[in-house]
């Protein structure tokens, strides 16, 4: 679980920092994965990563998180996202997908400005999370990492 948080970090991390600054993002909502697997290990795993993006995001003094309590509650629901950036009163909506199969994990995430109806950036990431896969998860581990320093 703890690599597999690495590449979610990285993909959310890598989404903010690349969003332009001129109207910053001052709060956002981590919707829960979608699990495009269909196996219950899968769903447990795409529930743990927007768990812990929420936890890691809300680390940082100047974004306002809304809380997983808030969040969850759109899982398995199809509703724009501008909808339910205006219900929960954020800037920003980031939402995920995660397909698994066997070692090969593909997480894609998007960011989604609910202010202008605009996608601020989308991340694709497929990795091996088998022993090959350490090199990726290090690279994420960075992106994640940037995040922080760009809004901490």
């Amino acid at each position: 679980m703890g690599a597999l948080l690495v590449i979610a970090m990285g993909l959310g991390g890598y989404l903010l920092v690349r969003v332009k600054r001129d109207r910053p993002i001052e709060s956002v909502a981590v919707l829960p994965f979608e699990n495009k697997s269909g196996n219950a290990d899968s769903e447990y795993l795409s529930d743990g990563l927007a768990e812990s993006l929420i936890y890691r995001l809300s680390q940082l003094s100047n974004l306002k998180v809304t809380p997983r309590s808030s969040a969850f509650r759109y899982k398995g629901k199809d509703v724009d996202a501008e909808k339910i950036g205006n219900e929960l009163g954020v800037d920003a909506v980031m939402s995920g997908r995660l397909i698994q199969r066997g070692d090969d994990l593909t997480i894609s995430v998007e960011l989604i400005d609910v202010r202008t109806r605009k996608r601020l950036g989308r991340a694709v990431s497929a990795k091996d999370v088998g022993p090959a896969g350490d090199a990726k998860r290090d690279f994420c581990g960075d992106c994640g990492q940037a995040s922080i320093a760009t809004f901490g």
